[in-house]
């Protein structure tokens, strides 16, 4: 083969190459500008594979919940405590009012200094509360809210309940059943029954009744005059 054809079949080479190379140019060029290329969108994650590949910037970020046991179990424990540190001080509010504990019939009301004849002891002596006639069995009333400070079992008066009304005054509930009175430490409200109807040993012979006792700010008073009877 001479020069001249070896010259001929190299340039049409060398055309043919820089022909395919300029398809290959402006076919990557096309496609770079086609509606096809992937655009990242806001929130595209490259830092690992770990994190997820697309976070939704309008989700709000996932947080550990909050335990708010423990504070409410404190809150609780603070409120138990207060009310526990205010029956204990005579802190807690005076009653705007008294209910009668067991009915309307009066036996013996209270005596102040008078001493009056009491038939099962035989002697006289004085009345330092307010007796409330009833059946034994009967159901017995908290005169008002407060908190039971006391319960004991007295030879002369039967079972006897002390709660704390507020403002200073305390009520005496004395005959009460053995094994019916609710517990020492118990929060009561105006008419929640405490106890049911027992016996008053030193009173006996006047049947069964409720001898009702009051104090305020430790001096004992008529509680009739609570009551608003007297």
């Amino acid at each position: 083969m001479d020069l001249k054809k070896k010259t001929i079949i190299t340039a049409s080479v060398l055309c043919c190459c820089a022909a395919i190379g300029g398809a290959a140019y402006f076919g990557i060029t096309n496609n770079a500008d086609s509606d096809d290329v992937f655009v990242p969108p806001t929130g595209y994650v490259r830092e690992t594979t770990e994190a997820p590949l697309y976070t939704d910037p309008t989700e709000p970020p996932a947080t550990e919940p909050v335990e708010h046991a423990a504070v409410s179990d404190a809150a609780d424990q603070t409120e138990t405590s207060s009310a526990e540190s205010a029956t204990v001080s005579g802190t807690l509010p005076r009653p705007n009012y008294f209910e009668l504990p067991l009915g309307l019939d009066i036996l013996q009301d209270y005596s102040r200094t008078e001493p009056v004849f009491n038939a099962t002891m035989g002697d006289w002596r004085t009345h330092n509360g307010v007796d409330f006639a009833g059946v034994i069995g009967d159901p017995v009333k908290a005169s008002a809210a407060g908190f039971v400070t006391d319960v004991y079992d007295d030879p002369m008066y039967g079972v006897v309940m002390e709660i704390d009304h507020g403002g200073g005054i305390t009520a005496k509930y004395c005959g009460l059943g053995k094994g019916s009175t609710i517990p020492v430490g118990t929060e009561v409200k105006t008419n929640d029954t405490i106890g049911y109807l027992g016996t008053v040993p030193c009173e006996s012979d006047a049947g069964a009744h409720l001898h009702m006792e009051m104090t305020e700010n430790g001096e004992i008073v008529d509680p009739l005059v609570l009551f608003e009877l007297a």
